[in-house]
């Protein structure tokens, strides 16, 4: 569940840190909204393969007694 939530919890604190930031600073909003997007999407490029590569392992599965079993739950 944790995996399943991670863009969105990753997408409030980008949000949240540029908007803590555009207070003392004299951008406008669209400039902030920008920065947190370019974040976003820096933060999910890099989770992207452990995310991929977890979902993978949950379809991982293996014949025991003519049954498929995944290889996590033996």
């Amino acid at each position: 569940m944790m995996f399943a939530m991670m863009p969105i919890i990753l997408g409030s604190i980008c949000y949240f840190v540029w908007y803590l930031r555009s207070r003392k600073l004299p951008e406008g909003f669209l400039e902030v909204k920008g920065k947190a997007i370019s974040s976003l999407i820096v933060l999910l490029f890099l989770i992207h393969p452990n995310l991929v590569q977890y979902m993978f392992d949950t379809f991982n599965c293996t014949q025991i007694d003519e049954e498929a079993r995944m290889k996590n739950d033996l």
